[in-house]
């Protein structure tokens, strides 16, 4: 009888929820986190946080803000894959003094499935995510108007991880080869023993 998702699911859940909210923060978490009580007495504390300089953070954000930059969540969902990622770059984009403060109060559950497919399409998930962010506007503005530290460290937590990843993993088979041809020309006998 048809597909029975409509919309992006999570993006526009999101979205349609912003004007519905009360206050001025708006905490998004995926439906299969949890936490105990104890955690959610801190949350005054959390709340504090915004009282200083700081006007945002990645899970808990201001409205007002996401509401000023289009919403959390980017109407594409397999463009912008990682939501959280490109509400923080779009909020340090708006300018004005604007910065993220990375606090944890809280260590969330994250009910998921642990088999090696399911890890492996998590990874997939987030990896394909990391290669969506390089392709985006907000990607090559932000690497333009962060200072050198911000943007080395910024390229390293995100795209800069995986290709590290990929040249380790060449890496190997690299040295394998270059030692085999080494042992197949023999030349071992010419290498003096220190």
């Amino acid at each position: 009888p048809g597909f029975p998702i409509l919309g992006d699911g999570k993006s526009d859940n999101q979205n349609h929820a912003i004007p519905f909210m009360r206050g001025a923060f708006c905490q998004c978490i995926d439906s299969n986190q949890g936490a105990y009580f104890e955690q959610m007495m801190l949350l005054p504390c959390v709340l504090g946080e915004f009282r200083t300089d700081r006007r945002g953070g990645m899970d808990i954000m201001n409205k007002q803000y996401m509401i000023q930059q289009g919403g959390v969540s980017k109407a594409t969902k397999t463009l912008n894959l990682s939501e959280d990622i490109f509400a923080g770059m779009d909020f340090m984009l708006r300018g004005c003094g604007r910065s993220i403060k990375h606090c944890e109060y809280f260590y969330l559950t994250k009910g998921r499935d642990l088999g090696f497919n399911a890890v492996m399409g998590f990874f997939s998930k987030i990896s394909s995510g990391t290669g969506e962010q390089i392709l985006t506007r907000q990607m090559f503005r932000l690497s333009q108007v962060l200072p050198l530290p911000e943007s080395l460290s910024f390229h390293y937590a995100h795209a800069g991880y995986y290709m590290t990843q990929a040249f380790i993993s060449l890496s190997m088979p690299i040295t394998v080869s270059t030692w085999l041809l080494v042992l197949v020309a023999g030349c071992e006998d010419s290498f003096q023993a220190y």
